[in-house]
This record gives structure tokens, sequence and C-alpha cells, in this order.
């Protein structure tokens, strides 16, 4: 029966632990939100119709840490996801080990190319008239939240005429994250970070509308999952920071070789040792290259596409049935 036990306990430690920790690709820092405010309007670009609460969202995404990244797509301050990141040429550890104001610079620039969207533009005409939406404020908190979790979510809920219009799969709407914003300095979690922690809430959210599942951290249940949990928090930096300067480096190491090896056999076969077949073994030193680099091209898709949109997801929802069975059988057996 302990044995049993045992390996239960372990298994909810390894499916709770992964969503209940955030990786620090970068400098933990404790920013606020006076500061991050400060730093987006000293940025190229700042429009205070839209961006005056960024201080505010700052701390709603990250508590003022500017190297954390949530394990799923989005990093930083704000919370950028990949995409985003990469239109930019920008990865998620390079981000994540910018100083605050070339964060802020990027922010900037992502969301004023959002703002070309119909439905930021909806609501920037709805606030230069002093008009509300489902009787919510239409201010620069609407509209950055309106950003964040997607332009073309907000069109949905515009269109609905109603804040419940859209739901991301917390059930949070782009009013309630707007109120949150409006409201001052809070995390996702709903508490005040008017002083800043160095042990920031794990994000959820991120630019256009990128979401992870959200719950309570594991860590307040059992010291072991917090063991566990790190281990894993490191493997998944390496996987995410080694991948961007492990495919290029290997595309190029082995293109150049291969251009080495061409060479050799096309001089041998064509001009100094002429032999039936030689054409043959040319094409296929060509389609073993092609091979060689189809892999190489999926080992990068996968960190691209796979990771961010299946396993990121997969393990979010694995961690969450983990935390409520975890709590479930801790009050089963009378631990607090």
């Amino acid at each position: 029966m302990r044995r049993i036990f045992a390996f239960v306990f372990v298994l909810l430690a390894l499916l709770s632990a992964p969503a209940a920790f955030a990786s620090q690709l970068g400098p933990r820092t404790n920013y606020t939100a006076d500061q991050i405010q400060a730093a987006v309007e000293r940025a190229n670009g700042y429009n205070g119709s839209i961006m005056s609460q960024a201080g505010n969202l700052g701390m709603f995404e990250s508590s003022g840490n500017s190297g954390i990244y949530n394990d799923t797509c989005c990093t930083g301050i704000f919370q950028i996801n990949k995409s985003n990141l990469a239109s930019y040429g920008l990865t998620p550890s390079q981000y994540a080990n910018m100083s605050l104001d070339e964060q802020a610079q990027v922010w900037v620039n992502v969301t004023n190319s959002a703002a070309g969207a119909g439905s930021v533009k909806q609501l920037e005409q709805m606030q230069a008239s002093g008009q509300k939406f489902d009787g919510q404020p239409v201010d620069s908190a609407m509209i950055e939240a309106c950003i964040q979790l997607g332009t073309g979510n907000c069109q949905k809920m515009l269109n609905s005429g109603s804040c419940s219009g859209f739901q991301d799969s917390n059930g949070t709407s782009i009013c309630d994250m707007a109120n949150k914003i409006r409201n001052g300095s809070q995390t996702k979690e709903g508490q005040k970070t008017n002083n800043p922690t160095n042990n920031p809430s794990n994000p959820n959210a991120g630019a256009s509308g990128q979401t992870t599942m959200d719950q309570p951290d594991i860590g307040d249940l059992c010291w072991a999952c917090t063991a566990v949990g790190q281990g894993f928090s490191l493997i998944n930096g390496l996987f995410t920071a080694i991948p961007d300067q492990l495919a290029t480096k290997v595309a190029g190491l082995f293109a150049a070789i291969f251009a080495v090896v061409m060479a050799i056999q096309t001089t041998k076969h064509m001009l100094f040792l002429p032999q039936h077949g030689g054409l043959q073994q040319i094409v296929s030193l060509w389609v073993r290259f092609a091979i060689a680099m189809s892999v190489i091209s999926i080992g990068s898709l996968y960190t691209t596409i796979i990771q961010e949109y299946a396993l990121g997801p997969a393990l979010g929802l694995g961690g969450y049935l983990g935390n409520q069975i975890m709590t479930i059988a801790m009050s089963a057996f009378g631990v607090s």
C-alpha cells in the first residue's frame, strides 16, 4: 500500500510541477508600475491614449519581473509571445535579457502594430466620444486589454455588445482584465503589488491573446513538488534557449561540410577518375543532404510550433488536474 501511495505521489508531483513554475530566462527584477510606465513613455512611438496604464499592465502580466518566461509562449514584463518577438528578430531568451527600456520599446512597437486593427479603432472612437461599453469605461486599460488578449477576440466581444462575448480559458473577459489594470498594479491572482515581491506570480497570458492555465502554486502544498518543479524549470530553460542557437549553427556547419564533400566528389567522378555511376553518387549525396536538413528543420519546428501550441497547453492542463487531485488527496489524508 505504501508503494502504491508513493507512486501516486510522485506521479502527481510530475503532473503538477511543469505548469506551476515559470522559468527565469533573464534577471529576476521587481520593477514598480511607475518605473515601467516611465520606460514606456520614453519609448519612440508612445501613444498616451492607449498606453497610459502600461505600468499597471506590466505589473499584471509579470509582477515587474523582466526575465520571466511562462513556459509556454510569453516572456518579459509584458509577456510578449514568440511570434511577436520573432517579427522583430528576437528570441524569448534575448528579450528576457534586455533592459527595461528595451523591453518597453518592443512592447510599444508590438502595440502600435496591433493598433491598426478594426477593434482597436472602434474602441478609440468610443474613447474619444466618452462612450461606455456594456457599462464599462472605454479607456487605455480597455484598449490595452483588447490588444493583450487578441484584437480578433476583442472584435468578437464588440460584435456581441457584451463583455461576456469573449472569455479566455480561465473565464477572464477583456473587461475583467481592463478592470484589474485600471484598479492599479494587480497580478492575475488579484493581489495588490504596490510592494513588489521577489517571488512573482506565474504569468498566464501574453500579448495577442496567448493564454495558459491559471492554478494555485503547488509549492504551497508540498515541498517535494517544489524540488521536482525546479528540475523541470531547468530542463525547460535549456530546451527553450538551446534550439534557437543550435539549429542555426548545426545547419550552417552541415551545409559547409556538404559543400566540401560535394566538391570532392564532383572533382573525383567528373574530372580525374571518371567512372560508371558517378552521377548517381552525387545525386545520392544531394538526397542525403536534403534528409538531414529536414531533420534539423523538424527539430526547429518542434521548438517553435509544437512546443508552443501543443506541448505547452497539454502540460498546463496536466498541471491543473494534478493540482486538483493533489489537493483532494492531501485533504483525504488530513494533511494541511
